[in-house]
């Protein structure tokens, strides 16, 4: 029995539906950066207020005569319009006789699957480009400068102490998270702090380890000296030059994230779903079959920069 675009079209909003439900196959930059889903009209709220005292408004929090009137303050989420920009895939045509020779005992879920995978994967994989593209446009860099991951003795401490007195400062958030790509995860594991004991030197003027530390140490490092969840972008993707690459590489982000409408950075979006797909029947002249695409239409904006820092790193 031919495999029917409706039918195949259920099997993959299902797939997508417990893929875009594991955060750990979905892009980290999202957890960063998660969707804030529209009203209508191009319509979303974030919150508008700075939640700390204001030295320069007498009545926050001053002394009150019994039974007196409050003074009045306004307190909400503001509505800003966005205007979101659609991401699409390329259409996949296939053929119903291959997807005959290929289904197998599973039916349709093989086609389903392999056609979800390939159509989101290059909305998911382009949207850490987008996110670091957002964040390069409108969010400071840190004061401490470029991160040096190739010195094991570089001190941490004191870079992130500071940048992160920056942001508690700058905003009327704490920084909750920091997003890096795997590369500068496993450089973080070599440095001292992080081992907690120094390299030993070498005859040849470098340095060298006896042991070693497990990634684990990174995140448990952050958690403990810091408050920070350490989020990992190892998604790699294809470049110019026909190699693979780290979507993310040589940026880290600090900051206040995973709030929708009160974070650093969000993604503003047509659906909390985030992808649409499109499964049509092909038509002449392509051979009887199945076309399959997706869709986007989403922003990443930075929509409070002083809640959160980008850092450049030298990787070793």
């Amino acid at each position: 029995m031919a495999t029917t675009a409706q039918s195949l079209s259920r099997a993959i909003q299902g797939l997508w539906r417990d893929r875009s439900n594991d955060p750990a196959l979905l892009p980290k930059a999202l957890a960063f950066a998660p969707v804030n889903p529209m009203l209508g009209n191009g319509q979303f709220q974030i919150l508008s207020n700075d939640l700390r005292l204001d030295d320069r408004d007498a009545d926050q929090g001053a002394p009150l005569a019994d039974n007196s009137p409050y003074a009045s303050g306004q307190f909400g989420y503001g509505t800003v319009a966005v205007q979101t920009q659609r991401h699409s895939s390329l259409l996949y045509k296939l053929p119903q006789n291959v997807i005959d020779a290929i289904q197998g005992q599973n039916g349709v879920v093989d086609v389903a699957e392999d056609a979800m995978k390939a159509v989101s994967n290059q909305i998911l994989d382009y949207f850490t480009a987008e996110f670091v593209t957002a964040i390069n446009a409108d969010m400071d860099a840190a004061a401490g400068g470029t991160l040096d991951l190739s010195d094991v003795t570089t001190d941490v401490i004191d870079y992130f102490d500071d940048t992160i007195e920056e942001i508690e400062k700058a905003s009327a958030k704490r920084p909750t998270h920091l997003l890096m790509g795997a590369e500068a995860f496993r450089a973080f594991r070599n440095l001292d702090q992080v081992q907690g004991s120094t390299a030993l030197g070498s005859i040849e003027g470098g340095s060298r380890r006896t042991g070693y530390a497990p990634l684990s140490a990174v995140g448990e490092f952050f958690r403990q000296a810091f408050g920070l969840e350490i989020l990992v972008e190892n998604r790699t993707k294809i470049n110019g030059a026909g190699a693979g690459a780290y979507a993310l590489s040589t940026t880290a982000v600090l900051g206040y994230a995973g709030d929708p409408r009160g974070g650093c950075v969000t993604t503003f979006a047509k659906d909390g779903g985030l992808i649409d797909f499109d499964v049509r029947d092909l038509s002449m002249p392509d051979p009887v079959g199945i076309g399959v695409a997706a869709n986007a239409d989403y922003l990443v904006k930075v929509t409070d920069p002083a809640a959160g820092r980008r850092i450049a790193l030298t990787l070793p």
